[in-house]
């Protein structure tokens, strides 16, 4: 049949005019008077999602913005699953929004790497990119970071972890029930591998197949990030395996107790691992194992029960963003140079100055001092979280030169902020705002470029962390001319001997090692996704009620 000509314009002018992405989302089905569950169609996922949002009451009688908790389900469950357990009564008159997304049932919180038969869902994007936003644009939200919380169970804790080491200026406060927070070992893989079955998607379509998935895969294991979670509230809860005396004690099926038993046993390595790596990092965080305890849903509704008054505290006293920089404030002795501990490293002639009384606070500075025609400079490379808002703050002064910055490279020395230092005999604080895009190692720098005349700089008190900066006063730089800073003679550093030279360049990346899928852990793994397809024991209907209508 010919297509009439009236109708091909039409179809033609909708192709080209219609945008190239969309995201919908239906008026909303009413549950309660607080609960309210809203369908959403997004280019980013291959099928419709539902969100449920839980309103404080006294809602609609206030302007004020709230904070707001994103409770994530496990394998297997749905936006339901927290409202059965009751999070309702749990939360009670506390003003706070909940909003419990259904995320996939074996999605593990990702965007998918490998192509699926119905293409890819990208749930980490959907979730940054259309539903924060979504959430608050539509409501009453605190929509500083100051104001959101990660929460999850299993997976979703896994996903609670990953996404705010994965993205620390959203997050203020991360909490995980029972979580998978490190995905490192081979079995975990194949467990990821087969989770997509759940969902009647293809086996090993999230991060691919062991160990062609350890870079994907490592790339979102919280324990391999966690020095991203410095400056939030960080709690973990899980038991050993035993069972306990939230357990099923009529429970008599083999494979449920097998599984309840190992899902545990492992979650309570990886919680162990991480609290370790924690420590090694010096990160504050809230550590509860609770003995005996299968992988099952009693745990984790007395786990958010304890966890809510917590939740609130850091809301209304949010903790204290942490400096991302090693001896950012120059204080400590003798590191300065010393690539093994990460620290200050000299590009040029640089040094660190020690009660000279030249220092904004403290005892000590950094300096960069030359008369040659060659840029000089004081960096620090550091590993962050990528395609993430970071603030970094600095106080210098300087004699002037031909050219004199503060800024951020990435490692590939593309410059992603930087700022003109003017000249001035006090210190003037530096602020400066930037997304780290694709990279996941930076170079904090100060530096000049003398002209061949003697120029200084001198540098202290650099901080760096993830989110918006908070508010400084603004300090004026004194103009009016000055006598050159009494430093000593630049190749004469009598603090820390001569200082270090380097021209810098990324650090070598290490590979995996190769090897091949053993069929116990793969049978293992199938057998984990079929049983967790047919018994759905993360999901509502093992404690036998229907979430209300």
């Amino acid at each position: 049949m010919m297509i009439r000509s009236p109708y091909f314009s039409v179809i033609i002018f909708l192709f080209f005019c219609t945008p190239l992405h969309s995201f919908q989302v239906s008026d909303g089905e009413r549950v309660n008077q607080q609960i309210t569950d809203f369908d959403i169609v997004s280019d980013n996922l291959v099928d419709a999602t539902t969100v449920r949002v839980m309103l404080p009451t006294g809602y609609s009688d206030t302007v004020s913005g709230y904070p707001v908790i994103y409770l994530l389900h496990g394998g297997g469950g749905t936006h339901e699953d927290w409202t059965v357990w009751g999070v309702q009564e749990i939360v009670d008159d506390r003003d706070v929004i909940i909003v419990q997304p259904s995320m996939g049932k074996g999605s593990w919180y990702a965007d998918a790497a490998v192509p699926g038969i119905d293409g890819n869902p990208k749930w980490e994007t959907f979730f940054f990119e259309e539903l924060v936003t979504w959430v608050d644009g539509t409501f009453k939200t605190d929509a500083r970071r100051e104001g959101r919380a990660v929460v999850g169970l299993s997976m979703g804790g896994y996903g609670a972890m990953s996404y705010a080491a994965r993205h620390p200026d959203q997050f203020i406060a991360a909490a995980a029930f029972s979580g998978a927070v490190d995905t490192s070992r081979e079995l975990i893989s194949n467990w990821i591998g087969v989770s997509p079955v759940i969902d009647a998607r293809v086996p090993y379509s999230i991060f691919g197949i062991w160990p062609l998935d350890t870079e994907v895969r490592q790339a979102h294991n919280p324990l391999n990030l966690a020095h991203n979670l410095a400056g939030m509230h960080l709690s973990f809860y899980f038991g050993n395996g035993n069972r306990g005396v939230l357990d099923n004690q009529n429970e008599y099926n083999p494979v449920n107790l097998f599984m309840g038993w190992i899902q545990e046993a492992e979650v309570h390595r990886m919680n162990f691992a991480m609290h370790d790596r924690l420590n090694q990092l010096g990160i504050a965080h809230q550590f509860h194992p609770y003995g005996d305890g299968m992988h099952s849903p009693g745990y984790w509704i007395r786990s958010f029960r304890q966890e809510l008054p917590e939740l609130m505290r850091v809301f209304d006293n949010p903790p204290e963003p942490v400096n991302r920089l090693v001896n950012g404030d120059f204080e400590a002795e003798g590191i300065v140079g010393n690539a093994d501990n990460n620290d200050w490293q000299c590009l040029g002639q640089c040094g660190l100055d020690r009660g000279l009384e030249l220092e904004h606070q403290g005892v000590s500075n950094g300096w960069v001092r030359n008369s040659n025609t060659e840029w000089n400079e004081l960096y620090q490379e550091i590993s962050v979280a990528k395609k993430t808002d970071y603030h970094l703050s600095a106080w210098i002064r300087t004699s002037g030169s031909k050219l004199t910055l503060l800024g951020v490279r990435g490692m590939d020395g593309a410059t992603l902020v930087d700022t003109p230092i003017s000249a001035s005999a006090d210190y003037a604080v530096y602020q400066l705002a930037f997304n780290t895009g694709d990279h996941d190692v930076i170079r904090v720098f100060a530096g000049l470029q003398p002209g061949g005349d003697d120029a200084w700089l001198q540098l202290d008190d650099v901080f760096l962390a993830a989110g918006l900066a908070p508010p400084v006063a603004p300090v004026v730089p004194d103009e009016d001319p000055f006598e050159p800073f009494p430093n000593v003679p630049p190749e004469d550093d009598t603090n820390d001997g001569a200082p270090a030279k380097n021209s810098g360049g990324s650090a070598p990346v290490a590979g995996s090692g190769g090897g091949s899928i053993p069929l116990s852990a793969l049978l293992l793994g199938l057998g984990f996704g079929v049983w967790r397809t047919i018994s759905r024991s993360f999901s509502g209907r093992r404690t036998g009620r229907a979430a209300p209508r």
